[in-house]
């Protein structure tokens, strides 16, 4: 009997803590978060609040913040592959809709824009190499290590840069030699041995375009070169100078927690890896436009737009209507009738109204139009016919009325180029990061600077340099190409970094065959020199300075 009640009383215990009863371990979890806690389900499905604590270590809480936080660099190298995927695919879409002609390319809108980056506090010594003023409003922090085929790439994107953006931009050079490159550190020494003597810039273009054969005789070649005191470089660089300068630069990379080159800092903004010169554009215009300042190449195009008087009357059957100036000019609007049909339409800045023929920019009492190339102007209709005369001091100035963004219109920018498809190879008509890479001659390898006084001195041997060329076995209509032999030890060739067997086809655009050889006569007279040539089946084209 005793058993049974027992049994009895366990048959009840068990059945009142049935399943429906039994504690549920993801509720108790909902309960313990925040109640202040606003949980969004992002694009991968992911609870996305930075207030989600993730963990608790006593009474210490740990929050998605603190973790996204130490992996800031991390989570925005995901997002970049993300919206590259997305691009690609945007791409590909945009060409496969717009193929049949039946949509212009012209009214093709790009929206997608990269991801904006974490933006890394860095201190800038004094020590450190830099070009331009210290007062700009960008400045472009570099680390990159000499071995580096990527950093070699972004030479010339940061000269294109300095170019595009006049004295807005300042560069500063940070050493991160790379562990599995040979000879990086050498090569950072050397670089600052050069800047010790004030030819850093030049210098540090010559590793970089050479930076498949970082040696120490590459480093007293380009010393040489860039017209250093030899006694005083050799000692420097024996002498392990600026070791500790090097060591820093490392360690600084490492504190903000980079793991590879290149890195490019806009202003503290992380950029990682190679990236187009378009892409580099949107995050500097970006940041010009936090500071409210207006890009150096936009204030050229303001200054070189033609006065509006100057535009001539358009003779298209189009007469204007009216006008609403919105506050920016792409809230602004024209309202058009096509003569021809009697229809009015709305348009605004960059609609097509005729075939080939744009709005372009929206005044007070005119607008102008881009019709086959040219501008021309409609005057806001008040009785008179289209292409009578005007007197033109009623026109208000086009500054007091539209944005400086509409003035640009004016000229062929990037951003107000028309005409152009997502399929053309021209990347600067592409809007950043839906680049195409172009497939005509290959991106020159850097820039090498050369000696004027070593270049006159090697020249003087010119019939014996000559011999070192050979015809090759390919003939393009009875003549042919020419390739370099026993060249292992002929210091002109290989301060050129010319290598055995290379092919060369053409100098400064003039092709080079059995027939002519331009070569040392360009070297001799040019100050910029360019040789494209064939390398063991592969096209390179390489830059050259001289000094």
């Amino acid at each position: 009997m005793h058993r049974l009640l027992i049994a009895f009383i366990t048959l009840v215990i068990l059945s009142s803590c049935s399943s429906e009863n039994l504690p549920d371990p993801s509720k108790k979890m909902e309960e313990s978060l925040p109640e202040k806690v606003a949980m969004t389900e992002g694009t991968d499905n992911a609870i996305t609040s930075e207030n989600l604590v993730y963990a608790r270590v006593g009474k210490e809480e740990i929050s998605q913040a603190d973790i996204d936080k130490i992996l800031a660099l991390q989570l925005f190298d995901l997002e970049w592959v993300k919206y590259d995927l997305r691009r690609q695919t945007l791409a590909n879409l945009i060409s496969e809709k717009t193929k049949d002609g039946v949509t212009p390319t012209k009214a093709v809108e790009v929206l997608i824009e990269p991801p904006i980056p974490p933006r890394l506090t860095l201190e800038v010594s004094d020590k450190q190499p830099s070009y331009g003023d210290k007062s700009a409003p960008i400045t472009l922090a570099i680390f990159c290590s000499y071995p580096s085929v990527h950093c070699s790439d972004m030479t010339k994107t940061y000269n294109d840069l300095i170019e595009i953006y006049s004295d807005q931009i300042r560069l500063v050079f940070f050493d991160y030699p790379q562990a599995f490159h040979f000879n990086a550190g050498h090569a950072a020494r050397a670089a600052r041995c050069a800047n010790q003597g004030g030819q850093f810039w030049p210098y540090h273009k010559g590793l970089l375009a050479n930076f498949d054969q970082i040696s120490e005789t590459l480093f007293m070649n380009l010393a040489r070169q860039v017209n250093l005191n030899m006694t005083a470089f050799k000692t420097c660089f024996e002498s392990d100078a600026f070791t500790n300068e090097v060591k820093d630069n490392l360690q600084q990379a490492e504190a903000l927690g980079l793991s590879k080159v290149p890195v490019t800092l806009i202003n503290g903004l992380f950029i990682n890896g190679p990236r187009t010169l378009g892409t580099m554009r949107f995050y500097i215009d970006k940041e010009l436009a936090r500071l409210n300042i207006m890009p150096a190449y936009q204030l050229q195009q303001v200054k070189q737009a033609p006065k509006q008087q100057d535009i001539p009357i358009s003779q298209l059957p189009l007469r204007l209507e009216a006008i609403t100036l919105g506050s920016s000019a792409k809230d602004s609007s024209a309202t058009i009738e096509h003569l021809q049909d009697e229809t009015s339409r709305v348009f605004k800045q960059d609609d097509e109204i005729l075939p080939n023929t744009f709005l372009v920019m929206i005044d007070a009492n005119s607008v102008v139009l881009e019709h086959a190339g040219k501008l021309e102007r409609i005057i806001l209709s008040t009785g008179q016919e289209q292409g009578q005369a005007h007197n033109d001091e009623t026109i208000v100035n086009v500054r007091d009325y539209v944005e400086p963004d509409a003035l640009v219109a004016f000229e062929d920018s990037e951003r107000n180029k028309r005409g152009k498809s997502l399929a053309d190879p021209d990347p600067e008509d592409i809007p950043a990061g839906l680049e195409y890479t172009f497939r005509g001659v290959v991106s020159p390898k850097g820039e090498t600077p050369l000696s004027r006084t070593w270049l006159t001195e090697k020249l003087a041997e010119r019939e014996a340099l000559k011999s070192h060329f050979e015809q090759a076995e390919h003939d393009v209509e009875g003549v042919y190409v020419m390739r370099l032999t026993n060249i292992q030890e002929n210091d002109f060739y290989q301060t050129l970094g010319l290598q055995e067997q290379d092919v060369v086809l053409r100098v400064n655009n003039e092709w080079v065959h059995s027939g002519q050889n331009g070569l040392f006569e360009t070297l001799e007279s040019e100050q910029e020199v360019s040789i494209v040539l064939m390398r063991k089946g592969l096209p390179v084209h390489l830059n050259y300075h001289i000094n």
